[in-house]
């Protein structure tokens, strides 16, 4: 009877990849994510309308970590943000939202719905921060897309 033999070369290389694979893939997801936060603040800064220069130096970040990272724009002393992103006006019965195309129209409508005020109505809308947002986010998925470990 014949014998018949088979070996495997590269498992234990493989292997260590594999074991290595966690660490490498949240390192590059964390540097993907840190720089498009960065991008969208950038961003914000560059388009929002300036009066004053208190919304611009409100927009802040903070990068990735415990699973989650932010950018926001406004604070205590400057409350008027999302009625200078969403406007105050109204078109039929919502606020006008550009289209985005990463993120959910109808959800974004319900977000701007709880700004609005009878009190400034027709301030136009003035994105800053949706938009940068939108064309970051498509820029980050296709990044995290082709991480390799």
């Amino acid at each position: 009877m014949a014998n018949f033999n088979a070996k495997i070369i590269g498992v234990d290389a493989l292997m260590k990849r594999f074991s290595q694979a966690p660490d490498k893939i949240n390192t590059q997801a964390k540097y993907i994510i840190d720089e498009a936060i960065l991008n969208i603040q950038t961003g914000a800064k560059r388009d929002v309308p300036v009066k004053s220069s208190k919304l611009k130096n409100s927009i802040t970040h903070r990068s990735f970590a415990n699973g989650k990272a932010s950018i926001s724009a406004g604070n205590k002393s400057v409350r008027y943000a999302p009625y200078v992103e969403f406007g105050t006006g109204n078109i039929g019965n919502s606020f006008y939202i550009p289209f985005y195309a990463n993120i959910n129209s109808n959800e974004l409508k319900g977000y701007a719905a709880t700004f609005r005020r009878t009190k400034l109505v027709n301030s136009p809308h003035r994105p800053f921060m949706f938009n940068n947002f939108d064309i970051e986010l498509g820029i980050m998925l296709d990044k995290l897309k082709t991480i390799t470990i």
